[in-house]
């Protein structure tokens, strides 16, 4: 009963799923990376796009190319 409950309580807090290809190089890299930084390699990606979209949005460039292209992406 217990069990259900937590099941209940869980939130899904990345519902969607992207896949990437990578290189051998990369594929090597990547888990040796995150045991460095103490994470696991799926959070380690998930960091480091979010630091990429993070630095997009304050790029002035970015936000005026945005507002030009605004109906194209809705």
């Amino acid at each position: 009963m217990a069990e259900e409950e937590n099941l209940d309580e869980r939130v899904i807090l990345y519902p969607i799923t992207l896949s990437v290809r990578i290189t051998d190089e990369m594929n090597d890299a990547l888990p040796r990376i995150a045991a460095y930084e103490n994470i696991k390699p799926s959070a380690l990606c998930r960091q480091e796009l979010l630091k990429m979209i993070r630095r997009y949005q304050r790029n002035p460039q970015y936000k005026s190319w945005l507002k030009r292209t605004e109906k194209i992406f809705r």
